[in-house]
């Protein structure tokens, strides 16, 4: 069984808002969850990060074999699973621990990561694309578990067993 993912964001051109996270996830032709949060004061390399890692949040509680994430940032992609000191590392201590819970339950268990361009409009990230623009203007409070005050305490414990 095969679960797919596509996450995407909208960060603000104008205003002093929050940057907007999308976070789709399908089990065959059939939605999920449809997940729309405001995702703190973020580059827009942090908050892609922050939508994939919603992502497998909420994917990795399914019981499959096979995961596949849609989106259009390369550089979330390779942040994901790089639990070095970076600006989003606490996005990515919590999706390698997910992920390596995740992988020690079943070895054939394969996770894939597919660069969608935006302007493709390619069918499920398209659909992560308008639910994040219908969610202008971004939220004003901040919902999601990569925000730095509720990490930071974490840090250590996940930065072990993921290294």
């Amino acid at each position: 069984m095969c679960i797919y993912t596509a996450s995407d964001v909208s960060t603000p051109t104008r205003g002093s808002f929050q940057v907007s996270l999308a976070s789709l996830v399908f089990r065959g032709g059939t939605k999920m969850a449809h997940i729309v949060a405001a995702g703190s004061w973020a580059t827009a390399p942090n908050a892609e990060l922050m939508a994939l890692e919603m992502s497998i949040a909420t994917a990795v509680a399914v019981e499959y074999l096979s995961l596949v994430c849609f989106m259009d940032s390369t550089m979330a992609m390779t942040d994901l699973v790089d639990p070095s000191p970076h600006s989003s590392q606490g996005s990515s201590l919590v999706a390698c621990a997910a992920l390596q819970h995740w992988f020690t339950e079943d070895q054939w268990r394969v996770l894939h990561l597919w660069h969608v361009p935006s302007k493709e409009e390619w069918k499920i990230h398209h659909e992560a694309h308008k639910a994040v623009k219908a969610a202008q203007p971004p939220c004003t409070q901040a919902a999601g578990s990569c925000l730095t005050s509720s990490v930071k305490p974490r840090r250590p414990g996940v930065a072990q067993g993921v290294l």
